[in-house]
């Protein structure tokens, strides 16, 4: 029994489904209580807790295209374990850190390690998998990530509130660790040994940065980014500024992951049998601006959690188009840049979204005032790019009529 437990850890699916869960359920155990540590704690303006979510976002933007790259060259398991090992070091820091610039340092090193992690495990994914079948195993593998980032919440809440946040930082400095035991116990895949068989091999990497088919996926990846960051910091000031404790900001943020969980394996065999799925990625991107929207609309908790939830379905259904349209477009040889480029452009959100927001709230006299307004602009960024998607789409299929 014992032994065929081990066989099953170490394939390499498996093996990388528990790995992803564990790293994203150690980012959604702080992530949420960031901001509120910072204000509370260190005595943070809401610009300065802004600048700490987009200095990872930066530091993404400019390291994601290199971490594709190496991740085609030297194969995946060395970027995953870097990725990992930074991360754990950035929430080591961030455990003794008195400062915000201090937080704001901890969230550089953390942008490195997740661009390494990021590139690197998203392409391995599409490595292992047939053509016929990306959609269900992205499904499994975000279904993995949403499960992270639903667990991590409630239960960092939860630590937070026996523990406090410093010690909570440091605990969870624990799972990166263990993700790189078991990445390091996991017989590498040989990339290109099963993949190539089921995808065009005339597909050149240069033709990557004229496939509107991935542009429309790299759109679609900034703006949910944007929306993403720059809600996941609006949001615990905002609950806060309206009474509530850190086990509603847990459980708010558990609701959308939650939701976003359910519909990603429904959402991948969907996805399997339609063939332009652009239309997926603007529904998903509507549904985040409009529930974003929503969320200022009423203080009332039962409100927040329902907006959460849509916000939650919204994000899983552009994520999963988004990520399986650019798996497509590539192979086994430029998967990675491709990939790399995608987490460039979710860096570029993750740095937008966060200062945009703050910096609307920071710009207004009144924090009510300031925040309804900081959540309208950020849902403006992606109810614009829909009618960007549409067009690159038609454009993308009457080119190749």
């Amino acid at each position: 029994m014992d032994k065929n437990i081990h066989k099953i850890l170490l394939k390499p699916l498996v093996s990388l489904n528990v790995v992803t869960f564990l790293v994203f359920f150690s980012f959604a155990l702080q992530r949420p209580f960031i901001p509120v540590f910072m204000e509370e704690k260190l005595g943070a303006s809401i610009l300065e807790v802004g600048y700490a979510a987009s200095v990872l976002g930066l530091i993404g933007v400019l390291l994601s295209v290199p971490a594709g790259f190496i991740s085609d060259r030297i194969g995946r398991h060395i970027p995953i374990i870097a990725g990992s090992f930074f991360w754990a070091g950035s929430l080591a820091y961030m455990s003794i850190a008195t400062d915000p610039l201090q937080i704001i340092l901890s969230f550089a090193v953390a942008g490195a390690g997740t661009v390494l992690f990021d590139a690197s495990i998203s392409a391995y994914v599409g490595d292992i998998s047939s053509t016929d079948n990306l959609g269900k195993t992205y499904g499994v593998f975000n279904a993995a990530i949403q499960a992270g980032f639903a667990a991590g919440p409630i239960a960092g809440a939860l630590l937070i509130i026996q523990m406090g946040y410093r010690d909570t930082f440091l605990a969870t400095a624990v799972l990166p660790m263990i993700a790189i035991v078991i990445v390091i116990a996991t017989r590498p895949h040989r990339i290109g040994n099963t993949t190539e068989n089921f995808i065009e091999s005339s597909l050149k990497p240069t033709k990557i940065y004229r496939s509107g088919v991935i542009w429309t996926g790299w759109i679609s990846i900034f703006c949910f980014s944007l929306l993403l960051a720059g809600v996941g910091v609006l949001a615990p000031l905002y609950v806060r500024f309206l009474g509530f404790n850190e086990f509603f900001i847990g459980a708010l943020f558990t609701t959308q992951a939650i939701t976003g969980a359910f519909g990603r394996l429904p959402f991948g065999r969907l996805i399997d049998s339609t063939q332009r799925i652009t239309r997926f990625m603007e529904w998903g991107l509507l549904l985040m601006a409009m529930s974003t929207i929503g969320f200022v609309l009423s203080s009332d908790g039962g409100w927040l959690l329902l907006m959460m939830a849509f916000f939650g379905i919204g994000f899983s259904l552009a994520f999963m188009s988004a990520t399986v349209n650019i798996a497509r477009g590539t192979n086994v040889s430029n998967r990675g840049l491709a990939m790399g480029f995608g987490s460039m452009f979710r860096f570029a959100g993750f740095t937008v979204g966060p200062w945009l927001g703050s910096l609307v709230v920071s710009s207004h006299d009144s924090f009510n005032a300031g925040f309804t307004n900081g959540f309208i602009v950020m849902a403006a960024f992606s109810l614009v790019s829909i009618p960007l998607l549409v067009i690159i789409e038609k454009y993308h299929y009457r080119v190749d009529d």
